[in-house]
């Protein structure tokens, strides 16, 4: 039973495949909260490729159906994290990988893993030194396809944070042959499969454009396929080393038990398997759908005064990242309102901006939603949707002049004029 819970532990076990990649210098909003939009706010297709590399130690616990059998042979077993030595001696091919696909608030995940691996033991050296050996060659599939809907995007304690409900199936299908070496000979073998359903939530925070903390819990098995149970989770952190190149890094853990035959049963050679394998995860992951930058936005030009009156101005301010109206915001938009009525006004210009915090494309989509929401106030306040123009200028005509990648509070603002 020793070298089953072995070939248990290499079910769940060890990939290779990380990549290198060039990078970059730049200052961007690499991650966000609304991925699966363009910079206006329209879904558009976002795909994420992850290969990693997972070294899991495992643990865990075998029960017959026959009480007798249970009393007398050693049933927990456990395996710390694999050396390199150990993998370079015993792996033979693996790769483990997941996708992600957004589109708006839909998203479709899969995670694959695929393991062969062989290991030898030597059982006894007789009296002449002929050893009896077996050696063991294993090998394992598992997909484990998804779909998701993004519940929440806004902020927790003013970090940007998306929350995604998800739900799938594991599929999964091993093969392992046990054969005698040296004076040992014989060959025994077997493969199997099930099938476990899942559901779970994945957690996004993003503290600053570069870095991404991601939490992610699941409960699989649900009983179904000879009373499976099981749970998982993770925490990891990324890097945006460009805005199409990442690096990972965090902890994962497995867990599944399998009920077969838990009453005591003289003969049967049914059993029950409950196994977690928990370690440590480095990877890196390519992101591609980025929308292509905008044409830069013309300068508006000078208008003349229509009237002796000279044209009155307002600035409204935001949160970084944001484009949501505070209450400040929105008292300085009722003001406007009432001024545009008590004089000669024909137009309301209003004009958004951001800081250099960002890529041009997203800064010029970011200050184009921003004067939406003003304009769109104005009218919820009374006045005409045909006296407002509103247009987006990006991280251009900067209030106070900085460099880039710099979040200046006084240049997220949305300008109206009244003229």
């Amino acid at each position: 039973m020793r070298k089953t819970a072995k070939h248990a532990g290499w079910i769940f076990g060890v990939l290779a495949g990380l990549t290198a990649a060039g990078a970059r210098p730049a200052h961007a909003q690499y991650f966000s909260d609304h991925d699966g939009y363009s910079d206006s706010g329209v879904s558009r297709v976002q795909l994420e490729l992850s290969p990693y590399l997972w070294l899991p130690a495992v643990s865990g616990h075998i029960g017959f159906a026959h009480n007798e059998v249970s009393n007398r042979i050693p049933a927990d077993f456990g395996t710390g994290v694999p050396s390199i030595n150990q993998l370079a001696s015993s792996l033979h091919f693996s790769f483990m990988g997941a996708g992600l696909l957004r589109y708006g608030p839909y998203s479709g995940e899969v995670d694959l893993q695929y393991v062969s691996a062989s290991a030898g033991k030597t059982l006894y050296t007789g009296p002449r030194g002929g050893e009896y050996r077996v050696g063991l060659n294993t090998s394992y599939v598992r997909v484990a396809p998804g779909f998701g809907y993004q519940v929440y995007s806004g902020d927790v304690l003013s970090i940007p944070t998306s929350v995604d409900a998800r739900v799938g199936f594991a599929y999964f299908e091993h093969w392992e042959n046990l054969n005698g070496e040296d004076k040992l000979s014989g060959r025994v073998g077997g493969n199997g499969s099930f099938i476990q359903p899942w559901f779970g939530t994945r957690i996004d925070f993003v503290p600053s454009p570069r870095w991404r903390i991601e939490l992610a819990a699941l409960a699989q098995g649900l009983g179904v396929d000879g009373g499976s149970w099981g749970w998982g989770a993770s925490a990891m952190l990324s890097y945006a080393v460009s805005d199409w190149f990442d690096v990972n890094a965090g902890y994962r853990a497995l867990n599944t038990e399998r009920e077969h035959g838990n009453r005591d049963t003289p003969g049967s050679d049914d059993r029950s398997l409950e196994l977690t394998a928990y370690g440590p995860v480095v990877g890196v992951s390519f992101r591609l759908g980025s929308s292509p930058p905008p044409p830069p936005a013309p300068e508006p030009a000078p208008m003349a005064s229509p009237a002796p009156v000279p044209a009155k101005t307002y600035l409204v301010f935001f949160g970084w990242d944001k484009a949501a109206l505070t209450p400040k915001a929105n008292a300085i938009i009722a003001q406007a309102a009432a001024d545009s009525k008590t004089q000669s006004v024909t137009t309301i210009a209003v004009s958004g901006y951001t800081d250099t915090s960002g890529t041009a494309a997203y800064n010029q989509g970011l200050s184009v939603r921003r004067a939406r929401a003003v304009a769109a106030q104005l009218v919820a306040d009374g006045v005409p949707q045909s006296e407002i123009t509103s247009q987006g200028f990006g991280d251009t005509n900067l209030l106070v002049s900085t460099g880039p990648g710099v979040r200046e509070p006084q240049n997220r603002r949305v300008q109206i004029v009244l003229q």
